[in-house]
């Protein structure tokens, strides 16, 4: 063989042991995904609840997840709903909105320091409002499922630490949830 030929042949292998890393870490991602709404599927089947299947859909987990609770949708008394559906809707308009209004700052972040500031502000206000809407997905989940002791603790834990959840989402699968709580 020559140069050219053996030079070919590596660079082959080595597209290919990245094309096969690429595959697992694909392949690993959707278990990790499975193993993460499995336990909420779980809940929303003991429920009842209807097309508890969209678990395993992306942002249809959300879906279910906002409606295995019973109890108003309340995000620091600025933002209160009975219906949860509505909510699943709203956050979803929402995050279409922030993604459309992120574009502009691709050209407001050239502006000196006043581009800045305001892209500052856009994203602690979209991380106000999303990490506030998740924070609140999984206290109303756990206050619903028995652990109203530490509720608050492990749903703000939960978002900065992702296992948190998965370990309580397997600890409070089994329960019958209280809807009074």
């Amino acid at each position: 063989m020559s140069e050219n030929e053996l030079a070919s042949l590596a660079g082959m292998m080595g597209m290919g042991v990245g094309l096969l890393i690429y595959l697992l870490m694909f392949l690993f991602a959707i278990a990790f995904y499975i193993v993460f709404v499995f336990p909420y599927y779980r809940m929303a089947k003991r429920q009842g609840l209807p097309h508890a299947w969209l678990v395993f859909v992306p942002v249809g987990n959300i879906w279910v997840m906002l409606n295995l609770p019973r109890r108003e949708f309340n995000l620091f008394n600025k933002y209160i709903q009975t219906d949860r559906t509505k909510v699943f809707w709203h956050f979803l308009l929402f995050t279409l909105i922030a993604s459309v209004l992120a574009v502009p700052f691709v050209f407001i972040i050239l502006i000196p320091v006043l581009g800045w500031l305001l892209y500052f502000a856009f994203c602690v206000a979209l991380g106000v409002i999303t990490y506030g809407f998740t924070w609140r997905m999984y206290y109303d989940i756990y206050m619903t499922y028995g652990m109203q002791d530490n509720a608050m603790l492990l749903s703000i834990l939960g978002m900065f630490v992702p296992i948190v959840s998965i370990v309580v989402a397997f600890m409070i699968m089994n329960r019958e949830p209280d809807f009074n709580a």
